[in-house]
């Protein structure tokens, strides 16, 4: 797989947020909406892991090659911060334009407490049916478009 996979992979995440976001009003979702609300939630979490991989790889210049070819990166994970933390130990500096991982200035407080319990294993909000923060309003509004800026920024950038 090349690296470049991970780029096409995140703006697929993507899309299919939106196309949930905005269709969760309608009567075919009516009984579903918390459950939809939590896989969204679930799958920009792949968003930002997708683009994080793509940024790391295309740091290191691995232009042509397997990924698979790279074992040594620890790069098989779902960890964010850790993904964020190997990618700065090349040298990468994530700069205060991009939302969250570069400051958390002009970001809603909400948002940055659902990215960093998302990103927490001891919360677990990624996989609970229930959650005060997650809403509609904060998810389509506020969420997603900081999620999609976050991802902008990593894939334009590199």
């Amino acid at each position: 797989m090349k690296y470049t996979e991970f780029r096409k992979a995140a703006f697929r995440h993507l899309k299919t947020c939106e196309c949930l976001i905005a269709k969760i009003n309608s009567d075919d979702c009516k009984n579903s909406k918390n459950e939809i609300l939590v896989n969204i939630f679930y799958l920009s979490g792949y968003v930002i892991e997708c683009s994080l991989k793509y940024v790391l790889f295309s740091a290191k210049r691995f232009k042509n090659q397997d990924v698979y070819e790279h074992e040594n990166l620890d790069w098989k994970h779902h960890n964010i911060e850790k993904l964020k933390s190997i990618i700065e130990q090349e040298g990468v500096k994530f700069s205060a334009d991009i939302p969250i991982l570069g400051t958390t200035r002009k970001v809603n407080g909400n948002v940055v407490k659902l990215f960093n319990e998302r990103n927490d294993p001891r919360m677990q909000i990624r996989y609970s049916y229930y959650n005060k923060l997650l809403t509609i309003d904060l998810i389509k509004n506020e969420y997603l478009p900081t999620i999609e800026k976050i991802n902008t920024k990593l894939i334009n950038k590199f």
